[in-house]
């Protein structure tokens, strides 16, 4: 519910919340902060890796999402979400840990892909000590999840694509086996009307990224249309709920909206004096060719009766200001000539 003092409706605002998603920053934050909500985001990456036959990762232990009143997402206004998690496995009777990264990217942003590298790169080194032996290096996972289209994936038409960053061009072979570092990008935007022609190891995926780009007020009746059945979406689904209707998201949004009202007015009243200034200076102008035009008529008559006009006198024109000069004493040279002694 709006402010008492508040400018937005409660009207405004309950429209604006029915329009946010799952991947709207402040949603997001509310969903999965304070390491909330590990198992979704741990079944997000397992049912992409059962789409390639890998490994399934464990539960996560612990994630952090970025914050979003955090300076670089109030900078960028681009920047969504930043998960962070890591896991740890037995292997070989070893435990070893496994970093997963998630990018959501909701407006179109060209370069996501290379943003999705650095993220991974930054993945390769968290929890590993220097110290350590290099093939103690931690597994990664990095997941992208873009709404738009993104150029560099046009020749896939699939909305899910595997990125094989580790392979010898002379032999076709993986440098590092058992799927040690693992990219992912998701294009939801390339995702088909439904599920029905897709092959069955996609229809999990299919459900959740339907669930991620669906707004508030659409989510009920298109869980029923799309016929989502998946427990991670269905649980995704109340988490947005849950989210809409707190008041920290309400708060959120209200001063979100008030301050986007505030920016719009600036910029209309901006606007409106700049067409007056606009109008006032055509106005000028239109008033000077008005004379130029009776200055005319009038010589031309006097030339039709054989009378010799004055000559006109020139326009003024505005001349620029006069540059300033800055005085700047000269040096004294500097000699090295001995002075002569007077001394003899």
């Amino acid at each position: 519910m709006a402010k008492k003092n508040s400018k937005i409706t409660a009207e405004e605002l309950k429209e604006k919340l029915g329009l946010l998603t799952i991947t709207s920053d402040i949603v997001t934050e509310h969903a999965f902060k304070d390491n909330k909500n590990n198992d979704i985001v741990t079944e997000i990456a397992n049912e992409i890796q059962k789409i390639y036959d890998f490994e399934l990762m464990p539960m996560l232990q612990e994630t952090t999402v970025q914050r979003a009143d955090a300076p670089e997402v109030l900078k960028h206004k681009k920047m969504v979400a930043d998960f962070t998690g890591y896991a740890v496995k037995k292997k070989f009777g070893r435990i070893k840990a496994i970093n997963l990264g998630m990018e959501i990217q909701k407006q179109p942003q060209s370069d996501f892909p290379e943003r999705i590298i650095l993220s991974f790169s930054n993945r390769t080194k968290i929890g590993f000590k220097s110290a350590a032996e290099y093939k103690e290096t931690p597994d990664v996972i990095q997941i992208g999840i873009a709404t738009a289209k993104l150029k560099k994936l046009t020749d896939n038409k699939n909305f899910v694509s595997c990125i094989d960053m580790f392979t010898i061009r002379e032999t076709g072979k993986p440098l590092f086996k058992d799927d040690k570092y693992q990219m992912f990008l998701i294009e939801l935007s390339k995702m088909p009307k439904t599920k029905d022609k897709l092959d069955k190891k996609y229809h999990a995926l299919w459900d959740i990224c339907k669930v991620l780009k669906t707004s508030h007020k659409d989510m009920e009746r298109m869980i029923e249309m799309a016929a989502i059945t998946n427990p991670t979406a269905l649980k995704l689904s109340r988490e947005l709920k849950k989210a809409v209707t707190s008041p920290e998201v309400v708060e959120w949004e209200e001063r979100r909206l008030e301050a986007l009202r505030e920016r719009n007015m600036r910029i209309a009243k901006i606007k409106s004096l700049e067409n007056e200034l606009q109008k006032e200076q055509q106005a000028r102008q239109k008033e000077q060719q008005a004379k130029d035009d009776i200055i005319a008529q009038m010589r031309q008559q006097m030339l039709d009766a054989g009378l010799t006009p004055i000559p006109l006198q020139p326009k003024e024109t505005t001349k620029p200001a006069p540059q300033k000069t800055v005085f700047t004493p000269n040096k004294p040279k500097s000699t090295n000539k001995k002075t002569r002694s007077t001394e003899r």
